[in-house]
């Protein structure tokens, strides 16, 4: 998801405004909780995870999404010196909860690491 990969750049006056059109609770706690510890951290991220989703499953109001996502090219960052924290990597198996909201829009309403391989 994006998103995540830029939730800490997003000016924390309007995070919470921003991240609420892509998610919902839980995820959006725990995204705005680690986003206020990175920003207290001087950490921020940088470039973006590429989505390979492989199986979408709709219940309702309810769809699970299955993603193999390649974080080969992003990661952690400290914001003085720019020197890289860590970087993700080529295989993370993702599962990711979505509710369709009132307004017909699907959000994230949890965003699970299942771990490496795929």
């Amino acid at each position: 998801m994006a998103v995540l990969d830029r939730a800490v750049s997003i000016p924390a006056a309007t995070r919470r405004q921003q991240l609420s059109r892509h998610m919902i609770d839980p995820q959006l706690s725990k995204v705005l909780d680690s986003s206020r510890r990175y920003d207290a951290d001087g950490i921020g991220t940088y470039g973006t995870s590429i989505t390979h989703i492989k199986s979408v499953q709709v219940v309702a109001d309810e769809g699970t999404v299955r993603d193999c996502q390649d974080g080969r090219n992003s990661g952690l960052i400290y914001k003085s010196s720019k020197k890289k924290i860590n970087r993700g990597v080529q295989e993370t198996n993702i599962k990711a909860t979505l509710k369709k909201g009132t307004d017909g829009r699907w959000r994230v309403s949890r965003y699970s690491i299942l771990g490496e391989g795929c």
